[in-house]
């Protein structure tokens, strides 16, 4: 008997769902190496260092 996934998706969800968006870190960065983010009422700073690798910090 092959195995099942616990919970599919129903096909209605499927075709409801939209692709998330897109953002071009480099819009939001604005030629500096970090931002600051905002969720929830807390901030995040979400930096690119200088291998090119994202960090988001508390």
């Amino acid at each position: 008997m092959p195995e099942q996934e616990a919970n599919p998706p129903a096909p209605e969800d499927n075709e409801k769902a939209t692709p998330p968006q897109v953002y071009q870190l480099e819009e939001w960065l604005g030629g500096q190496k970090e931002v600051m983010i905002e969720y929830a009422g807390k901030r995040y700073r979400l930096r690119v260092t200088d291998r090119g690798r994202l960090i988001l910090t508390k």
